[in-house]
């Protein structure tokens, strides 16, 4: 088999399949060198350009032929087939094949530009927002109950976080531990969240649409600085 070389050294569990992960920051890989081309000798001659491969996609449709190399070649997340064809001067076919599996590697960055077309783990982005630019960089908000409560309402969206991926965001939501255990409202959004006199750890989470995640946290401090009334 002239695609067994190639298939070996690939090194996935899968059968007949070279498994790579996504190139960052793109959502494929991008494959570089000679090595998944094959080579072929016959009796009778191998004209020029008569070893080729085409692509299928997953669903076998035909998505590139007659192509005589691999090298600079961009893969799409999931499967795509190779199917190598060498055709001597007498018209005598043979055939070999191997799937190339490209698993999504990188997991969404919370902070970086989200709006970034080029490269989405731009981590130096001024619309970025991360945990710690939220609290400046000392991890913790202190904040004054609201009068005559016990708890303070945050009623904005500044405590919230944003991030980018490569294959694009399916979430982003919160959860509250320590001196608050309830999310008021919406997980996506701090806005109209009750915080309880104490600490209050946030919890962000950032999840891709492979299910890749990211996370950051911050604490919420809530003081009482109302003295009692005799």
């Amino acid at each position: 088999d002239l695609c067994a070389r190639i298939i070996a050294e690939g090194g996935s569990s899968i059968p007949s399949t070279v498994e790579v992960g996504t190139t960052e920051p793109n959502n494929f890989y991008h494959h570089e060198g000679p090595n998944w081309n094959i080579t072929a000798s016959d009796n009778a001659g191998i004209p020029r350009d008569s070893i080729y491969c085409n692509l299928y996609d997953m669903h076998g449709n035909l998505i590139a032929s007659h192509i005589t190399t691999l090298d600079g070649r961009d893969f799409e997340i999931g499967t795509t087939t190779v199917l190598w064809i060498v055709v001597d001067n007498s018209g005598n076919r043979d055939t070999c094949s191997f799937v190339v599996y490209v698993r999504d590697d990188d997991p969404p960055c919370i902070g970086c530009d989200p709006n970034d077309p080029t490269d989405p783990f731009n981590p130096v982005s001024p619309s970025g927002i991360s945990c710690s630019r939220i609290t400046s960089g000392d991890g913790t908000i202190n904040v004054p109950a609201d009068p005559g409560l016990t708890y303070y309402q945050h009623n904005d969206n500044t405590w919230n976080v944003t991030a980018n991926d490569n294959s694009g965001i399916a979430s982003i939501t919160y959860t509250v531990s320590g001196a608050t255990t309830i999310v008021n409202g919406l997980s996506s959004t701090l806005n109209g969240q009750r915080f309880n006199v104490g600490t209050t750890t946030v919890t962000w989470v950032a999840t891709d649409i492979y299910g890749l995640t990211d996370t950051c946290t911050f604490n919420v401090y809530v003081y009482d600085n109302e003295p009692p009334e005799i």
